[in-house]
């Protein structure tokens, strides 16, 4: 009876890497399953785990293995908040858009008026009062977006609807009294 070839690189591989079981976990081997597995003596595995210093390689794969996993979980969870932050942006810039349009068409309607040289305040203050809520509504956008884009939320420059207002008032449009009479507690602060 001759002596029989151990597999030596398929034993380092299985004691060092380990493989994945059927629920994908990456699994080790212990000495008793690579003796059992291939037929060896306790001794003899022991004596070459020693001599090859498998128990470092062991360890040293077992690291390079979590960290690759854990890369991998950064950039699924990178890619996942690069997604939620894209649909962010594009929110706002919908919002921002009907916001923009809202605001134009308000500024036309406050032409027309000004063009016909009518003195409705109750129009003129649905004007300003349609005019703030779309401000209001491209305001939120725009945190949104810098929000999404990581920036600051302060200091966000919006087309002011009062400024209209004070403008109606200084042209004679409208008069101050008629202003504060239509817009009640809105009228707080606009003359200051």
């Amino acid at each position: 009876m001759g002596f029989r070839r151990i597999p030596w690189d398929e034993i380092k591989a299985a004691y060092t890497l380990g493989w994945e079981d059927e629920a994908g976990n990456r699994v080790y081997p212990t000495c008793r399953d690579i003796e059992k597995r291939w037929g060896i003596s306790s001794r003899t595995l022991a004596d070459r785990i020693k001599a090859e210093k498998w128990n470092e390689l062991r360890e040293q794969n077992q690291r390079a293995i979590a960290a690759r996993a854990q890369q991998k979980t950064v950039e699924t969870v990178g890619d996942a908040l690069a997604e939620i932050n894209l649909l962010s942006v594009e929110g706002a810039l919908e919002a921002m858009q009907i916001a923009r349009e809202g605001a134009r068409e308000c500024g036309k309607l406050l032409e027309e008026l000004r063009a016909q040289d009518k003195n409705s305040v109750a129009v003129l203050c649905q004007i300003a009062s349609a005019s703030k809520r779309y401000c209001e509504v491209l305001s939120e956008a725009l945190k949104t977006a810098r929000l999404a884009a990581g920036q600051s939320t302060d200091n966000i420059a919006v087309s002011d609807w009062r400024k209209e207002i004070v403008q109606a008032v200084r042209e004679g449009i409208v008069t101050r009294e008629e202003v504060e009479r239509e817009l009640g507690p809105l009228a707080n602060g606009l003359f200051a």
